[in-house]
């Protein structure tokens, strides 16, 4: 139903997307209904994105809240990137500070989380602090994988945060670099 509902927004069909997008909820709440633990806590997860992808960002971040007091204690790794998972949906809704607090507590369990790196990046980004932006871009490059959509947007935000400082050239470059790598506005 995800899958669905992505391929309905991508066509601009936003009426249908948000329809199946609907249905994914209620398929995840009957999830978590049969199964509280393992199968509920991966069905929260899926949650709490449909809930942002919807704009529903308070029921998104209560979500997030669930799942990440649900986790047991062994999931460190796997929590941190609930908890940057997290801080875009913060970041969506201008809660920056938030965000960051969110951000530097999943990257104190794992420095080496690319997500976070980049959720870094643009809520300091948001907030005018371009070069902390920059240096947060920089490692969410370093530790992305070399294809994908996580670099592309890490070069992007990068751009957008050298533009903002008024290093034109580098952004140019950084713009270029994320096109090159598929990223489009």
């Amino acid at each position: 139903l995800v899958g669905m509902g992505n391929m309905l927004k991508d066509m601009n069909r936003q009426e249908e997307a948000s329809e199946r997008y609907e249905e994914a909820v209620n398929a995840c709440d009957k999830a978590i209904e049969l199964d509280p633990n393992f199968t509920g806590l991966e069905a929260r997860l899926i949650k709490a994105g449909i809930l942002s992808e919807l704009g529903r960002y308070n029921e998104s971040l209560a979500t997030y809240d669930e799942v990440i007091k649900s986790m047991p204690a062994d999931s460190a790794i796997f929590n941190a990137t609930i908890m940057a998972d997290k801080s875009s949906v913060l970041v969506k809704i201008g809660e920056y500070e938030e965000a960051l607090t969110t951000i530097n507590a999943a990257l104190e369990i794992d420095p080496t989380n690319p997500i976070a790196w980049k959720n870094k990046g643009e809520a300091l980004n948001y907030t005018g602090r371009y070069e902390e932006a920059v240096s947060a871009y920089d490692k969410a490059v370093e530790l992305s994988p070399e294809l994908g959509l996580l670099k592309a947007s890490s070069w992007q935000g990068k751009g957008d945060a050298l533009k903002a400082s008024g290093r034109q050239v580098e952004a140019a470059a950084a713009f270029a670099r994320a096109k090159e790598l598929g990223y489009k506005a």
